[in-house]
């Protein structure tokens, strides 16, 4: 018996290589051990990161970058309009706790909702990065669910780093702000702008006779005109 005593202590105090530390937009991070990474281009892109097992999933996503409103809730109210909704049935957003994640803070929510018919519970994560937001949104099929895999999301949130992005300063001259003289040539699509619509689509897969979680495949696409 003593020698497999002693082989279970020492592949107990093994420990698991660490993780590379990875890149997305204006963020560092590293990914916790057991996630499955995938980086997807539609929709202004994302970063995917999944563990699931028979009976419950946590699904995490990093979008890209936004223009940050006058305060990080509203930045935080915004968001949930532009990113969660488009990944959950309609829901009041929450109001935010501000926390801080990594270098950074952040506001932080959670609504239960549906998907795909489905119950989900959702938290959305925006970062403060001066002149822009970062949102990250993770899914769990239930708040209870979410316990197996809170370990793994605070280890996530604390490896992360923003860069910073400055806020342009306004000109002034004597104590008067300068107001810069409008284009020569103003058009129509000048005065237009940029129209478009981003909208995505996130169903979920249960196994019709045992209920057991079958994987989770979304869709998120932008249109311009």
């Amino acid at each position: 018996m003593r020698p497999l005593l002693f082989l279970s202590a020492l592949l107990a105090s093994i420990a698991l290589p660490a993780q590379p530390a990875r890149a997305w937009d204006i963020l560092t991070y590293t990914a916790p051990q057991g996630f499955t990474e995938v980086r997807k281009q539609e929709g202004g892109g994302r970063v995917e990161l999944t563990k699931s097992s028979r009976t419950n999933y946590c699904s995490i996503g990093f979008y890209t970058s936004t223009p940050a409103s006058n305060s990080i809730e509203a930045s935080f109210a915004a968001e949930w309009q532009e990113v969660m909704l488009k990944t959950i049935s309609p829901v009041a957003a929450p109001r935010p706790t501000i926390r801080t994640i990594g270098n950074t803070r952040a506001a932080v929510g959670r609504a239960s909702a549906t998907t795909g018919g489905q119950p989900i519970s959702a938290m959305l994560i925006v970062l403060d990065a001066g002149a822009s937001v970062l949102s990250i949104i993770v899914l769990n099929p239930t708040l209870a669910a979410y316990d197996a895999y809170a370990a793994d999301v605070e280890a996530l949130l604390s490896s992360i780093s923003v860069r910073p992005v400055a806020r342009s300063a306004p000109q002034t001259s004597g104590g008067r702000l300068i107001v810069p003289p409008p284009p020569p040539n103003i058009t129509i699509a000048d005065l237009a702008g940029d129209w478009g619509h981003n909208d995505g689509i996130t169903t979920t897969y249960v196994d019709r006779h045992t209920g057991a979680y079958a994987g989770t495949e979304s869709l998120h696409f932008t249109n311009k005109w």
